[in-house]
């Protein structure tokens, strides 16, 4: 016995030996450990045998119904009282015993011994038996059922905060109990006053001070009664007990909370005792294993029991046998043991002992139903082989990185030895360098990289050239991307990469075409421009703005619209849309435009349309030739065509008059012929025979008719003169 308890014994033993002439503790066995007896006034403690039975104090009468008050004291902290009679050096001497279950150790209680009859008087009495009572801690009240008045101690009037002194009759007192433990407590009462209980024991609230109600351990005796028994003086402690049925209650709450939880959990719960038998099952388990009846019709039963009724569950019933007795026989924790039913259900068991101050009290059997999760798992397997199948064959490197660059994952076109892709789990690629006898230069370009995209919490890239086994030079874009929790921060990074050096010599290759066609738009000799489907000009080249007297920056802000000529937008808006319906790939006709000086110019215009991969239109390539100089020409031209077909009329009618004289000619100069030919032969002739040919008054300026005049004069110069058509004429003109 420790010596803070041995003080608190003492100090309660020296409490009820004020009234007591004798005080025992009684241990649980109800054998004595210890009494306490008075001696000239002073308190002597004297240690006994350990061991030593009440029958050796008592007679056997009086031994079983202080065995029988002992009992209720340890069971349920019941104060205990008998009076007795015996005779004591042939005297008849009047006693009392009272069992108090007031010890500091729970595991003994006191038991005093009083003489009666030789008592000084009922007023001492009193007062020794309130101070014994307490020493308790309790509060004391008092009835006198004469009076009718209920009096208190000072422990008491502490206890629920009234000032003392407080007196009140007994119906008073009884209005403080609270409402709904009044009919309980008068019940007790009665059934003390009537007999069938040895002693008043109740607990219920009492009304404080304050209003407030306080839990209260309510225990009594009578001091005195009438012949009939009735209650003339009783007196008795109020406990409070408020803090432990707080906790009760909040016990009781929290353990109906938990049996609620527990019987509707989704698994199945099965305790059992120390013998194996079962002690609690759930509607789970019960529902688990069709067992019928409910949890009740399984209390009870060992779990051989339990296994047999359900033996035709299971798909292989002996291993799962042997598997519950080795459980129990050896006591080990078992965890995740899968069960499998004969319905193709799944189980999981789980089992521990339970075990209080190292006795072994019982086990817990856990069953879960895993059915689905298994399905799950299996389904999660073949999707993650699935979608591992589907990165492994994506032709790109894939790789997943823990913060400190570790790799966590790579795809079979990252690396695609698979021993290496194995051995790099957990590495980092400086690792990699050394065991592939890389530079340095091949991991310290990354690692800021993946550094910068775990602070940012952001994407980034780089662009790698490497040198392939063929001596190649490689184009790799890298792009890391970081993965974040919930909580925002970076789970782990995304890094991927894809050989772009088709695209980068695609790249320079397009850069050289769209440098060329730049270079050609810009410098084109004809007008050149971009328009979007809506009209607006995206592109124009300086002929086109020296064209329309514009800049560029002021048709860029414009529509081809706004400077078409009004009479020719509707048509060329008519041609569009056959475009865009694609019943047209280009066109081409003369429009005009209007310049910015208001001029009218006219160009011959060809269109084509550029379409986007996804069939939508995307914008039209316009080229325009200013042929206003040109057309001016061509009119011209047609005018002086014009002019050349009516000279050419006028001389084709000119000819026919000619040809129609020419006639006229012919038919007048038949005759005149003839002799113009008999005069040739003539001059002929003489010219032969030798003879002189007088020309003299000839001239080379005679028309022909005075030619022949002159020389038929000169032949026959006595005939009369003729006519042009033969006839004599005068001979002046």
């Amino acid at each position: 016995m420790t010596g803070t308890v041995g003080h608190e014994v003492a100090t309660i033993v020296n409490t009820l030996l004020i009234f007591a002439e004798q005080v025992f503790a009684v241990a649980s066995d109800l054998s004595i450990a210890n009494t306490w007896s008075k001696k000239d006034d002073s308190t002597t403690i004297r240690e006994v045998i350990p061991g030593l039975a009440l029958e050796e104090l008592f007679d056997n009468g009086i031994s079983a119904q202080l065995t029988d008050m002992i009992a209720s004291a340890f069971a349920e902290k019941r104060n205990g009282y008998l009076e007795y009679a015996d005779f004591e050096n042939g005297l008849l001497k009047l006693s009392a015993a009272r069992v108090l279950p007031v010890h500091p150790d729970h595991n003994f209680i006191f038991l005093t011994l009083e003489n009666l009859s030789v008592k000084n008087g009922l007023l001492s009495e009193d007062i020794r038996l309130k101070r014994a009572l307490e020493v308790t801690g309790d509060g004391v009240w008092d009835i006198d059922f004469i009076e009718d008045v209920v009096s208190f101690s000072d422990k008491w009037h502490k206890i629920f905060g009234y000032n003392a002194p407080l007196k009140m009759t007994v119906s008073e007192w009884r209005a403080l109990i609270h409402p709904d433990d009044i009919e309980r407590a008068l019940s007790i009462s009665a059934d003390y006053i009537s007999g069938k209980t040895s002693e008043y024991s109740a607990e219920l609230r009492f009304r404080c001070a304050d209003g407030t109600y306080k839990w209260i351990w309510s225990r009594g005796f009578s001091l005195a009664k009438t012949i009939d028994g009735r209650p003339l003086r009783s007196i008795g402690t109020h406990t409070d007990i408020h803090e432990r049925k707080v906790s009760e209650e909040k016990y009781a709450t929290v353990t109906s909370q938990l049996y609620n939880l527990i019987n509707n959990f989704n698994c199945g719960i099965l305790v059992t005792d120390e013998n194996h038998r079962v002690s609690f099952a759930n509607h789970t388990f019960c529902q688990m294993y069709d067992v019928e009846g409910g949890p009740e019709a399984a209390s009870g039963l060992t779990m051989e029991q339990c296994f047999e009724k359900s033996r035709h569950l299971y798909k292989y019933p002996d291993q799962v046998q042997n598997g519950i007795r080795n459980a129990i026989i050896n006591r080990l924790p078992l965890f995740g043991r899968e069960i499998q039913l004969a319905d193709g259900r799944i189980l999981s068991l789980d089992f521990i002992t339970l075990s209080f101050e190292g006795r072994q009290n019982g086990e817990i059997w856990k069953f879960t139903d895993i059915t689905a999760l298994k399905q799950s798992e299996q389904l999660f397997r073949e999707q993650r082989e699935f979608y591992e199948n589907i990165i492994h064959n994506i032709p790109a490197d894939i790789a997943v990185f823990a913060t400190d660059h570790r790799y966590l994952f790579v795809n079979k076109h990252g690396i695609k030895n698979d021993e290496l892709r194995e051995w790099i789990i957990g590495k980092t690629d400086a690792d990699y360098a050394r065991f592939r006898n890389r530079p340095d230069s091949f991991y310290e370009a990354r690692f800021p990289l993946y550094d910068q995209a775990t602070n940012s919490k952001t994407s980034v890239q780089l662009i790698e050239k490497l040198v392939s086994r063929e001596g190649n030079e490689e184009h790799h874009l890298r792009i890391i991307k970081p993965v974040l929790r919930a909580t925002g921060d970076v789970e782990y990074l995304l890094a991927y990469g894809l050989n772009i050096t088709d695209l980068i010599r695609a790249q320079e290759l397009l850069k050289a075409s769209a440098d060329t066609f730049s270079s050609a738009f810009d410098n084109s000799g004809i007008g050149m421009a971009l328009v979007s489907i809506d009209g607006n000009w995206l592109d124009v080249n300086a002929q086109l703005c020296q064209m329309t007297g514009y800049t560029k920056e002021e048709l860029l802000e414009r529509t081809f619209q706004e400077i078409t000529h009004p009479d020719d937008l509707e048509t060329d808006l008519r041609v569009i849309r056959r475009m865009l319906r694609k019943e047209i790939r280009t066109y081409s006709f003369e429009k005009r435009y209007l310049s910015k000086a208001n001029k009218v110019i006219l160009v011959q215009l060809t269109v084509s349309l550029v379409w986007n991969a996804d069939d939508t239109p995307r914008f039209f390539i316009a080229q325009v030739i200013d042929i206003t100089g040109k057309k001016q020409l061509e009119d011209e031209l047609k005018h002086k065509n014009r002019e050349l077909e009516d000279s050419k009329v006028s001389l084709l009618n000119k000819v026919k008059q000619l040809e129609e004289l020419s006639y006229i000619i012919a038919h007048n100069l038949r005759g005149p012929a003839s002799n113009i030919k008999m005069f040739s032969e003539i001059v002929l002739e003489e010219l032969a025979s030798g003879r002189q040919w007088d020309d003299s008054g000839f001239s080379s300026g005679f028309s022909l008719p005075q030619t022949l005049r002159y020389i038929r004069e000169k032949q026959f110069p006595d005939e009369q003169p003729r006519n042009i058509n033969g006839d004599y004429a005068n001979k002046t003109e």
